[in-house]
């Protein structure tokens, strides 16, 4: 994907619980459920080109069914970035890590927020939710949400 402009489109699903299903209305009322979980990713890329007539850019976007078995996209609040998984150990190509970037829900109540983060595989084009660091992740929420950090590499 080195050089493409990409546009990388989260699928949101309201009023969810951690694994994505719909709730029902009694589940509502617990104050300790998430009520968005990114369900799915779209990519597209750009192409463009010159109308020989007209001598205008045109621009098409097309869906994007691979990335690539080496290739990994990071997005979020911060920098989006994509990166070959040969030199980051660890990381799976063909997918899409994702950190919650829905700022707009951090204010309006304390048990959610910072909360929807995971990995997208566009091979199965299934979400797996990454695992939090402290035990209390569905009593608190955590502010501000996360940012992914690429170390350089020499």
């Amino acid at each position: 994907m080195s050089g493409e402009l990409l546009l990388v489109t989260r699928v949101v699903g309201y009023i969810v619980n951690s694994d994505g299903e719909l709730l029902e209305e009694a589940d509502l009322y617990d104050g300790l459920i998430c009520p968005y979980s990114t369900v799915a990713i779209c990519v597209h890329k750009m192409k463009m080109k010159m109308k020989r007539e007209t001598e205008k850019l045109e621009f098409e976007w097309e869906n994007v069914e691979s990335l690539g078995c080496d290739e990994a996209v990071f997005v979020g609040r911060s920098e989006s970035m994509c990166c070959s998984t040969e030199f980051v150990p660890g990381y799976k190509g063909n997918s899409i890590y994702f950190s919650d970037d829905n700022w707009d829900m951090m204010d309006i109540d304390y048990s959610f927020g910072g909360h929807d983060n995971g990995v997208y595989s566009m091979e199965t084009k299934t979400v797996v939710k990454v695992e939090p660091w402290f035990d209390q992740i569905q009593a608190e929420k955590i502010y501000p949400p996360p940012l992914w950090i690429l170390p350089k590499l020499v």
